[in-house]
């Protein structure tokens, strides 16, 4: 069985920090392999519909588009497959994090994840990496285990406090009952619910890095447009408001921009009839 290294030519790495991945980046040049870095979600996603990867390392924790919808996105979209001699393998997705491996394990248990590259200690990196590269296929899982239970990876107290804070904020963010979508400047979707999926009728992967303007009903954007153009231009924080008909999936749009020090994108709220 041929190794990891043997099948790959080109990867995506995604991770907003560029020490991490510029040092991923160097580790695979030197092994002569080609690799291409995406600073946030919505960059990755770009990529992953412009070029076909081999490999895809993903951090969990990326700007615009997390690292789960990214994920989300290559498991339905561009899992690639490898054949040999009639025998076909699934090319790995992996996950590049923390030491807040521990307290994430139970969430990449359900994302359907390969292999885990922990951020630390340089060494600890590089041992991965080797690893997973110079492993045959078909015994990585079991590879896999043997690094995570070497011990150098432990829970942090703090790390645990954040991570249950942030999932009680994307619970609620789930559960709201009006659909809600964040745009980008440029107007692409970064962020949507899950009420927000239903009533656009879209699965979450055919919107994520999408104009808006593609995914609702056309006979809506006369309307919306003009709406955006007055909350851009306005001097107050106004709220636009764009009433829907009998032919659309939704009774109002409510138009607002979001702001930090200047503006940053969009948000979208979509009242149910």
């Amino acid at each position: 069985m041929k190794k990891l290294h043997d099948i790959i030519k080109k990867i995506l790495v995604a991770d907003n920090d560029i020490f991490f991945a510029k040092f991923v980046e160097n580790y695979f040049n030197e092994k002569g392999l080609n690799v291409e870095i995406a600073l946030n979600g919505k960059e990755a996603i770009e990529k992953l519909l412009e070029k076909q990867f081999d490999l895809i390392i993903v951090d969990l924790v990326l700007p615009k588009i997390s690292g789960k919808d990214v994920i989300l996105y290559i498991n339905r979209k561009c899992r690639r497959v490898y054949e040999e001699d009639q025998i076909k393998i699934i090319l790995p997705i992996v996950v590049l994090t923390s030491s807040a491996f521990i307290e994430q394990a139970e969430k990449l248990s359900t994302l359907n994840v390969d292999f885990v590259l922990p951020k630390g200690p340089m060494e600890n990196l590089l041992e991965a990496m080797d690893l997973m590269i110079y492993s045959e296929l078909s015994s990585l899982n079991s590879k896999q285990n043997e690094l995570l239970f070497e011990g150098s990876i432990f829970p942090r107290e703090a790390t645990q406090d954040l991570l249950l804070e942030l999932e009680f904020f994307e619970g609620l963010f789930e559960k709201l009952p009006m659909g809600v979508i964040v745009l980008d400047r440029d107007t692409r979707i970064i962020r949507t619910n899950k009420k927000g999926v239903d009533i656009l009728s879209l699965p979450k992967e055919d919107m994520l890095g999408r104009e808006v303007f593609d995914v609702l009903p056309k006979e809506i954007l006369p309307k919306l447009k003009p709406a955006m153009k007055k909350v851009l231009t306005s001097k107050e924080n106004d709220l636009s408001i764009v009433n829907g008909d009998l032919s659309t999936p939704f009774s109002q749009i409510w138009v607002s921009l979001l702001r930090q020090e200047s503006f940053v994108g969009w948000l979208m709220i979509f009242l149910p009839w």
